[in-house]
């Protein structure tokens, strides 16, 4: 067995963008991605960048949240008819509960079926590149882990094991 993963175990041609869906909701993250040197990948980066200065005054996620959002502007239009119930409640978020429902409403807009059709692939829970470190109490897993997310250096053990 390979103790090793390769990043080109996640890459697929068929899509500029390559994103992933966090293992333990449905939110999809925003710290970690592939993108083509193609105009479309550079122009959805720029529109990300870019909606950092256009945050709403809530609880908003910072870029996590805001992904969701480019992302249904990507599909929808600025201002879809659909994505106007989700937007408002992310605009109105309050703390965390609020942000995930307005996740949660962008992610049943932006189907798999829909966002997959198009230039920009959301891999499915666990099939990510990227963990969240908590999950398996920071404990890495060989064979099928490639990238860590939320690792600090006050935070880790200092545990030498085999497994």
């Amino acid at each position: 067995m390979c103790i090793f993963r390769l990043l080109e175990e996640y890459i697929d041609d068929k899509y500029e963008v390559i994103l992933y869906e966090r293992f333990f909701n449905f939110e999809i993250a925003c710290g970690s991605y592939f993108a083509h040197n193609s105009e479309f990948a550079r122009r959805f980066l720029m529109q990300l960048a870019d909606s950092e200065k256009t945050l709403p005054a809530s609880f908003h996620g910072r870029d996590n949240g805001a992904i969701h959002f480019v992302l249904l502007e990507t599909a929808y239009g600025e201002f879809g008819n659909d994505t106007i119930g989700c937007r408002k409640l992310w605009e109105n978020s309050r703390d965390g509960a609020d942000l995930y429902a307005a996740e949660v409403c962008a992610r049943l807009l932006l189907n798999r079926e829909k966002v997959n059709s198009w230039r920009i692939k959301i891999t499915r829970k666990g099939e990510g590149w990227v963990r969240d470190a908590f999950l398996t109490w920071s404990r890495w897993s060989r064979g099928h882990d490639f990238m860590i997310h939320g690792w600090k250096a006050d935070n880790l053990i200092n545990e030498t094991s085999e497994a």
